[in-house]
């Protein structure tokens, strides 16, 4: 991008983790209530407005979840993000974070699966929270963009020495022209007809320099009308595993 393209993307970014600061609390407050709410086993409140409030619930969550996004893409631009690795089982880990989004894949209507041809014991070096965003946004992206009766697929093989994770799914696709695109911070497709399920395009642009900060790498193949699939790949370790615990923190919202 050229200089003014830069310089208006730093101001973009600026304007959104301010924005991003000011949400956080009133948010969380309004997370807060509506836990409070949903905890009171003596209120009488019909099955209809405890359904309500817990759809309130989890896009509210959603939207505190967004506002974390922009402010990690902030503090990985000043340097603020260190990771803290371990040698993670990534068959169990992968299949914890998968099973997490099959309610929501099946609220769709949408087939979630996991496939590895990779011995459970097999390991990669990462920051568990972290990749834990890699795989939030790449899954919920997928299920975004896919219909009722469509499949995805996660799925993690060894290539020499490498871990190679794929994120397929058979929905819409990406047209051509935006694929050089698709990681740029802020790129929105002019080519997308369903524009009510972008977001700010943050979201990929987090991913590839959290997959980079990992010492990996990302790639996109897509054909429009026939799905799409990322992948990352990571250096494997030598190293007896330890599967890290996964927090509920990020939990996909239909």
């Amino acid at each position: 991008p050229s200089l003014g393209a830069l310089e208006l993307d730093e101001a973009k970014s600026r304007f959104f983790s301010n924005v991003s600061h000011d949400l956080r609390t009133p948010l969380s407050l309004i997370l807060g209530n509506l836990e409070l709410v949903m905890e009171d086993k003596d209120s009488d409140i019909t099955i209809s407005s405890r359904n309500s409030i817990e759809t309130s619930y989890k896009n509210t969550k959603r939207l505190l979840y967004l506002t974390d996004e922009i402010n990690d893409i902030t503090r990985l631009e000043e340097g603020k993000i260190h990771l803290k690795q371990a040698h993670v089982q990534m068959v169990p880990f992968l299949k914890v974070l998968s099973d997490m989004f099959r309610s929501s894949a099946e609220f769709k209507g949408v087939d979630l699966q996991f496939k590895a041809s990779v011995p459970s014991s097999e390991t990669a070096f990462i920051d568990a929270r972290q990749f834990e965003k890699i795989f939030y946004n790449l899954v919920s992206n997928a299920i975004r963009h896919t219909k009722s009766g469509e499949k995805i697929t996660v799925a993690v093989v060894r290539r020499q020495d490498e871990l190679v994770l794929r994120f397929s799914d058979t929905g819409e696709g990406i047209h051509p022209s935006a694929i050089p695109y698709i990681f740029d911070r802020f790129y929105q497709s002019k080519f997308n007809e369903y524009r009510t399920k972008e977001g700010l395009g943050i979201g990929l642009a987090l991913v590839k320099e959290l997959v980079e900060l990992h010492d990996g790498k990302i790639s996109v193949t897509s054909e429009k009308g026939f799905g799409t699939t990322f992948e990352v790949v990571l250096p494997a370790s030598q190293a007896d595993g330890v599967t890290v615990a996964v927090s509920s923190s990020h939990q996909h919202s239909t």
